[in-house]
């Protein structure tokens, strides 16, 4: 409708922002489709890629989905940038060599202290109160809250 109304000549400014807004991240999710599809296959057919696309990001799904997605995608983000500082760190302190930093790393933080990091307060408190539920769910959010007190302690966390 904003496209419609932006071609007869009655829109605003708001309207035609947000027209661009939904156009680029229309542009943007078609992207990643494609690089997806590439990495899926060079000559993927239609269906593959309509499937592809209906996996990823767009603007079909609701704010709430956009929302998760965004905060895991950020999250894995997140980890791999405090990793390479945390490995340029270690190299500073161990003779200029990594030997040893991955074991090290992965006994001590994981992509969920991120994300946990990223999630609202309420999200948070329902992803517990669901984990308390079990043994393995338990041990999980223990392996959570060490993790995150570990990240913090280390300064891994970056203005998000």
């Amino acid at each position: 409708m904003r496209a419609l109304f932006n071609g007869a000549g009655i829109s605003s400014a708001a309207t035609d922002s947000a027209l661009a807004n939904y156009q680029a991240f229309e542009k943007n999710s078609m992207q990643l489709v494609t690089q997806a599809t590439r990495a899926v296959s060079p000559r993927a057919a239609v269906q593959e890629m309509q499937m592809i696309r209906t996996a990823l990001p767009g603007s079909q799904l609701s704010t709430g989905g956009l929302s998760y997605i965004f905060d895991q995608l950020s999250a894995n983000n997140d980890f791999m940038r405090a990793k390479a500082q945390a490995a340029e760190t270690w190299r500073g302190s161990h003779n200029s060599t990594l030997a040893g930093f991955d074991s090290s790393w992965n006994q001590n933080v994981s992509p969920f202290a991120f994300l946990v990091k990223r999630m609202s307060e309420p999200d948070l408190r329902i992803m517990a109160a669901n984990l308390q539920k079990t043994a393995q769910g338990r041990a999980l959010v223990s392996r959570i809250t060490s993790e995150t007190q570990y990240a913090q302690k280390n300064g891994l966390w970056q203005d998000q």
